[in-house]
């Protein structure tokens, strides 16, 4: 599995292809990638997670405006 710098630093193992919710390291929220919120949050600042409870597990809510979360 591939890490990147982001997933090493959260602890997290995240592939490529598992990418499937993201959160700001400086935020409180978590995206699914396609939605606006994840959109604005700088390569540098994501942090990836392979499932919603991983997301929560790490202390971040879902977004409001992200349908489907």
């Amino acid at each position: 599995i591939k890490m990147n710098e982001q997933s090493a630093s959260a602890g997290l193992s995240v592939s490529e292809t598992q990418k499937l919710f993201v959160a700001s390291k400086n935020g409180t929220k978590y995206h699914h990638p396609w939605c606006s919120g994840a959109e604005r949050i700088s390569e540098g600042n994501k942090i990836w997670f392979n499932t919603k409870a991983d997301a929560e597990a790490a202390g971040y809510r879902p977004a409001g405006n992200c349908k489907g979360l």
